[in-house]
Parts: structure tokens; C-alpha cells; sequence
């Protein structure tokens, strides 16, 4: 593990894979009974450090590169990412051309789970959050 300019980075780090384990203990449950989705902020390519025994999954950030964050994550840590919520101010053509954009992404990895960055803003749409849900839940992801 590098050691970072940042005590606290180094200290979470270091430290997660205890608190995870003491997290489930503490609840009741046996380690590994439920998933576990880590939410970093800024984490950059401090993605790369992230591996199966401190999450299950990784929130990306809309502003990541889906594929460069899956060529760095642990290929054991699933991605949960990234739409940019603000694609939801566009009309329906231009969010159905770049949801289509995902198709190959979703079919290459099976431990990807879709959603909205950073969620939904107050001002936008409902009707064109549900349409997004729905055009996903409609997609074939050509997945096993």
C-alpha cells in the first residue's frame, strides 16, 4: 500500500476492511451476507487501491471514465455508475443516443450497476427520469 500525502486517506484505507467486517458483526450478520457499495469522493486514480476486501462495489463518479475506472478497479470490485444527471435537461432523442452509448459497456461487464450521479435534481422532469428507467429495464444488455 503507498503511503499518501493524506493522513486520513491512508487512515480509511488502511482501516476499512476492519470497520466493514466490524460494520456486518455489529448488525448481526455474517461478513459477506450483503453487498457492500463503497461512495468515494474525488477518489480519482485513487481507485486503483480499492479491492474486494474493503467493498463489493465502487461508486464511480459521472465525471469518471467508465472504462478507464474498470481497467484501474480490482477486477473483483464491481462499478456502480454514471449517468450525469444533467443529461436529464436534454429532450428524449439526445438521452435515448447517449444511453445507447452504455450498450457495450453494460454487455461487457456483468458487475456494473447503472445509476444516476450524484441523483436527482429537484427542477428536473419526472417524466424523463421514468423514461430512463424505463429504456433501461426495456435494454437488452446481451448479458449471460
Amino acid at each position: 500500500m503507498p503511503y499518501f500525502r493524506n493522513n486520513y486517506f491512508n487512515f480509511f484505507i488502511c482501516r476499512f476492511s476492519f470497520f466493514r467486517k466490524f460494520i456486518w458483526t455489529f448488525l448481526g450478520f455474517e461478513t459477506g451476507f450483503s453487498l457492500t457499495i463503497f461512495f468515494p469522493k474525488n477518489f480519482g486514480n485513487g481507485l486503483k487501491y480499492i479491492n474486494k476486501d474493503i467493498c463489493d462495489f465502487v461508486s464511480v463518479d459521472w465525471q469518471a471514465n467508465l472504462y478507464h475506472s474498470r481497467k484501474i478497479i480490482d477486477k473483483e470490485v464491481g462499478i456502480q455508475g454514471n449517468i450525469d444527471p444533467r443529461l436529464l435537461y436534454s429532450d428524449y432523442t439526445h438521452i435515448e443516443s447517449e444511453l445507447k452509448k452504455l450498450i457495450p459497456f453494460g454487455q461487457e461487464n456483468q458487475d456494473w450497476i447503472i445509476n444516476l450521479g450524484h441523483g436527482f435534481l429537484p427542477d428536473i422532469d419526472h417524466k424523463k427520469a421514468k423514461f430512463v428507467v424505463d429504456w433501461i429495464k426495456d435494454t437488452n444488455w446481451k448479458r449471460n
